[in-house]
């Protein structure tokens, strides 16, 4: 796909949308349903009756309330929204207001270029030195459906484990002044292996950067 389509459609496979019936079913029964049963209340309970009917219907409004609140999803247009029910994709969401099933799990993706922090490691350099290195991957989301259903235990833990992986597979077959003063090879480096490693992941890797490296003590 090219840079241009990816930019106008910024994510891809946004299909199928979400539409859920019941948000709109469900109350209209509710609404049915109470009126009904306080009618029949009210015409065979006398006061006592009346009493019972008031109740019915403050119950049946406070569950309608209720229902509308739960199904009810604000998406913004800087996220994606999908939508899974009792573990099954059901779609997606428009940006702006909807409705899903009160049971509907809805998970949110930023559109946008995320960070992922690689914490702090010790590594020992190709010369035998130790340094405590780390690194931030900048990432964009391109496939949402990948990222939530192909990449393990979700993308941004699958891309900090792999990101922690390379980090110390790099700097191992490196120099400490290597790793200290070009640190934008270093960063081409790992931008490359992971650009490989997340390719069935949904995601595209814009840039690494290492954040910090210390050498601790030296064994030459």
């Amino acid at each position: 796909m090219s840079s241009q389509k990816l930019a106008s459609s910024e994510v891809k496979g946004e299909e199928p949308q979400y539409h859920y019936g019941g948000a709109i079913y469900v109350p209209l029964a509710l609404a049915i349903l109470f009126p009904a049963m306080a009618m029949v209340m009210l015409a065979t309970g006398g006061p006592s009756g009346t009493v019972v009917a008031v109740v019915i219907i403050m119950i049946g409004v406070i569950v309608l309330m209720a229902l509308e609140l739960a199904s009810m999803q604000s998406v913004r247009p800087d996220e994606i929204a999908l939508v899974s029910v009792l573990g099954s994709f059901k779609g997606f969401l428009k940006p702006g207001i909807s409705f899903t099933s009160p049971v509907a799990v809805v998970m949110r993706i930023s559109r946008g270029i995320q960070e992922i922090a690689v914490p702090n490691q010790e590594v020992v350099t190709k010369d035998n030195s130790v340094m405590v290195v780390s690194a931030t991957v900048f990432v964009k989301v391109i496939d949402a459906m990948a990222a939530v259903y192909k990449a393990p235990s979700g993308y941004r833990a699958a891309m900090a484990a792999e990101a922690k992986a390379t980090l110390h597979a790099t700097v191992t077959r490196l120099s400490s002044d290597e790793v200290r003063f070009n640190k934008e090879k270093v960063n081409t480096t790992l931008k490359n292996f992971l650009s490989q490693a997340s390719s069935d992941w949904g995601i595209r890797v814009e840039s690494v950067s290492i954040r910090d490296s210390t050498e601790t003590w030296s064994n030459k």
